[in-house]
């Protein structure tokens, strides 16, 4: 996948506009993953565009990418705890219209419940399809024993196009980790609290009014589920 095209069009959703060393950071902490077209299979929505094998081979036309921030971590980094498996607990539709005048982001509920189809693992294997699971359940089931994130992404779009009948382009994965390090490099995230916010669960204590959040606020923000504020 074009990795690197995707993380820099995807930077709109922290708010803030990349600068050429952002780019270079980012580049310098992107894996990519140029398999994961056989782990789709063939059974998907019909292709808005066909690309082209350029640096953008988007160019000029219509853009969608499925992001996905999941809840694997480094087990080293203990900032936030350690967690067993993997799951897209935030997962976007990012699209580009063809002249890039806008950018539209629609959120997927991790709750929805939907249908898994079967999806192919790394070692051959296939799963079995699950009826009414919960949507962040196509990331843990793809991914395998071995935690592999291609396997893990492409099930979730395998998902998201059978249940939504859209077709994604390409993708995104971030980890807790690095959406911590992808909003230090931008120089933080800026949010307005009309009063202060408090999750004790979360470890989140933020003031009412204009704050820039860092990448440690800014992950316990999205993991607050409980508190009061905000």
């Amino acid at each position: 996948m074009r990795t690197v095209a995707a993380v820099a069009l995807a930077v709109p959703l922290f708010a803030v506009s990349a600068a050429w060393a952002t780019y270079a950071h980012l580049n310098a902490n992107i894996d990519t993953a140029d398999d994961v077209e056989k782990y789709l299979g063939t059974s998907r929505p019909t292709p808005s565009v066909t690309a082209d094998p350029l640096v953008d081979g988007f160019a000029g036309k219509p853009l969608n990418i499925l992001v996905m921030g999941i809840d694997a971590r480094d087990r080293n980094d203990k900032t936030y705890g350690y967690v067993d498996g993997q799951r897209s607990d935030s997962t976007f539709l990012v699209h580009l219209p063809a002249d890039r005048s806008r950018v539209d982001i629609v959120s997927v509920p991790r709750d929805s419940l939907v249908d898994i189809p079967s999806c192919l693992l790394a070692d051959g294997t296939k799963t079995a399809p699950m009826t009414g699971a919960m949507f962040n359940e196509a990331f843990a089931i793809g991914s395998g024993t071995d935690k592999n994130l291609t396997t893990a992404a492409a099930c979730t779009r395998k998902t998201f196009e059978q249940d939504t009948g859209v077709r994604t382009d390409e993708h995104v994965v971030i980890k807790m980790d690095g959406v911590r390090d992808v909003i230090d490099t931008l120089g933080g995230v800026p949010f307005c609290f009309p009063e202060a916010m408090d999750s004790p669960k979360a470890k989140l204590h933020v003031e009412a009014g204009k704050q820039v959040l860092d990448g440690k606020t800014s992950i316990a923000f999205l993991r607050a589920r409980t508190g009061t504020g905000g």
